[in-house]
């Protein structure tokens, strides 16, 4: 159901941007639709929640950072079924799993390609409509940052040799998580501030107390 979603929903979104390509030739200046990324996204989250619930990927920080690291495509799910010591009890989910390998393997870069076009799409936008999908954004945000952007499992710290490694990974995932590893995302922050400053700096601001 997943694949056939964000299959969909890939299709929803290139019809969109040929749709937009028509209107600018007819100098139409219709909202362009987003409805295709976002829709990729929320799938992406059900996805998530779904496979947290998994023995598989659930029970600890450990199998929360396998998790991870399946869904970034840098482990495989044979690697997993490999070095479970209760393989034998998940059998049946590994082969549930594994004909959706290029799903699973691709969802975090999928999931940040269109985080990425939605933010700098919505950046400046002000219409009701338009602030309602990204609080949806960022309802699904934070599922992605809360299994991509932590390191929890204490068996890396383990090896001195990973720690400097560790250490830039973290960097990397903190970034990601604020939303700065992106020119649009530093384009937003830095305007969320100056609209901050300049509230403050008004008199009136001082009457919503």
């Amino acid at each position: 159901m997943a694949q056939s979603a964000i299959d969909a929903f890939k299709d929803t979104q290139s019809l969109a941007k040929k749709e937009s390509l028509q209107r600018l030739d007819l100098k139409d200046n219709s909202t362009f639709n987003t409805a295709g990324c976002l829709g990729e996204i929320q799938v992406g989250v059900i996805v998530i929640e779904v496979l947290a619930k998994t023995p598989v990927f659930s029970s600890d920080n450990v199998r929360h950072d396998i998790m991870s690291r399946v869904l970034s495509g840098d482990v495989k799910l044979q690697d997993v079924e490999r070095n479970d010591k209760r393989r034998h009890k998940h059998t049946h989910y590994s082969t549930i799993l594994r004909p959706f390998e290029d799903l699973l393997y691709s969802l975090r870069c999928r999931m940040k390609v269109n985080f990425d076009f939605l933010e700098r799409f919505y950046i400046g936008m002000k219409d009701k409509r338009d602030q309602i999908v990204q609080q949806e954004l960022f309802r699904c945000f934070r599922v992605y940052a809360n299994l991509f952007c932590k390191t929890d499992s204490a068996d890396l710290l383990k090896n001195q040799g990973m720690l400097n490694m560790l250490k830039l990974h973290e960097a990397r995932q903190y970034l990601e998580m604020q939303k700065a590893d992106s020119y649009s995302g530093i384009l937003s922050y830095l305007s969320n501030q100056s609209s901050l400053k300049q509230w403050k700096r008004s008199p009136d601001s001082m009457h919503s107390f």
